[in-house]
């Protein structure tokens, strides 16, 4: 074997094996991946692997946290998840959700939260206000309604770890956010079906 090609293979079992100098690396990032059934948390009920995207050959399990989700330590890159919930007696229906996007973006630092709802009806929205209104002990609040009808009952958030965090019905919501005597109002935010969007208040 040349020293080219013992190169490549050491390199390509770095990759491969989920050690701790991997865990370490600069370049990884924290997925935290809570389920939902509708506006029903399950994620303490399902088991979740993540393989590498379009692979079944290797798959990393995450460590579940009742309090926080399923979180698991991964390169930036495409994953499919694969989510086994136990139904009556012993049955477990499984489903796949592929091409999971989890990339070093800036509005996120090194975590990426991945909502997954079982009911393709629904979406999450999280909310993340401006950087002074979380820098202060003083709390602030926000309220997603309906598109076009900000003056009917509005949607809270859900409790959890994430606290500005909405599953909703898809479709087109308007948020009003206020922190003291500032309101922010945001209109025409697209909530995707079985999708995560995550929104900045400016």
């Amino acid at each position: 074997m040349t020293a080219q090609r013992i190169y490549r293979f050491a390199m390509l079992a770095c990759l491969l094996t989920p050690d701790d100098s991997r865990a370490q690396s600069s370049e990884t990032i924290d997925l935290l991946i809570r389920v939902f059934d509708g506006v029903e948390e399950v994620t303490e009920h399902c088991r979740i692997a993540v393989y590498a995207a379009d692979t079944r050959e290797k798959h990393y399990t995450p460590n579940l946290d009742s309090s926080t989700g399923h979180l698991i330590r991964v390169e930036p890159g495409l994953y499919d998840l694969r989510i086994g919930r136990r139904e009556s007696g012993d049955a477990i229906k499984v489903e796949w959700i592929e091409h999971v996007s989890v990339l070093g973006y800036p509005d996120e630092g090194k975590h990426h939260i991945e909502i997954i709802n079982l009911q393709a009806a629904f979406g999450a929205l999280l909310i993340r206000p401006p950087d002074r209104w979380v820098k202060t002990e003083r709390e602030w609040r926000v309220s997603a309604f309906l598109h076009d009808n900000v003056g009917n009952a509005g949607f809270a958030p859900v409790d959890g770890p994430n606290p500005n965090l909405f599953i909703l019905p898809a479709g087109s919501y308007d948020l009003v956010a206020h922190f003291d005597s500032t309101e922010i109002t945001v209109t025409d935010v697209e909530v995707p079906a079985r999708g995560t969007r995550l929104k900045l208040l400016e």
